[in-house]
């Protein structure tokens, strides 16, 4: 396959960037093998042999990478809605790593020509790669826009009651409805008086 043709740059780091998503995909499935043996989550094996097969498909410059990466990534999400709903703070660190990777492969999209695919496929071998790849990132940036939105507005704090006026302040710092008393400031137990005898 490589003797007919001559490798680019992009070439070089498409395919090094398969490597990188094979050995992410071997770390998940050795993990996620483990934690379904303690009774823990099926997502992580199944992810990492998404990502296994995502890497080999980047290493020989498939299309369909990108297809079966974005379905890996839309699959992600909704188990991390599944997990934590829409808590930010534990949502972020499911789904920020992912979109980073999602983000790789997109634009790895114009490396990923349809005229190197041997197989061609109603959805990527009539596809030109720049214009996939333009959609891709603005797919992406609504996606992150909403995602942004939605979570902020799920995790925003409510004021139970209102305010205090600045009126309503004591000296002492303490929030009344009643006014600060008035007169001669109280000693301090076993303080001498400050009034004659």
């Amino acid at each position: 396959m490589f003797g007919r043709e001559r490798l680019g740059a992009g070439d070089w780091a498409v395919m090094a960037l398969g490597v990188l998503f094979g050995l992410i995909g071997v770390v998940l499935t050795i993990g996620g093998g483990w934690l379904i043996a303690v009774g823990g989550s099926w997502y992580y094996l199944l992810a990492g042999l998404g990502l296994i097969a995502t890497g080999a498909l980047l290493f020989v410059r498939r299309m369909e990478a990108f297809w079966l990466y974005l379905l890996v990534f839309v699959l992600t999400v909704i188990w991390a809605l599944f997990e934590v709903g829409l808590n930010g703070w534990a949502l972020v660190p499911r789904v920020f790593a992912p979109f980073v990777l999602l983000l790789l492969v997109i634009a790895s999209i114009p490396v990923l020509a349809p005229a190197r695919n041997r197989w061609v496929t109603p959805w990527s071998g009539r596809v030109s790669g720049k214009p996939l790849m333009l959609a891709g990132f603005g797919g992406a940036a609504v996606f992150a826009l909403v995602a942004g939105v939605a979570v902020a507005a799920a995790n925003r704090f409510e004021v139970e009651r209102p305010c205090p006026q600045a009126g309503s302040a004591r000296p002492n710092g303490f929030l009344t409805s009643r006014p600060a008393p008035t007169g001669p400031p109280m000693a301090a137990p076993g303080a001498p008086s400050a009034t004659p005898p």
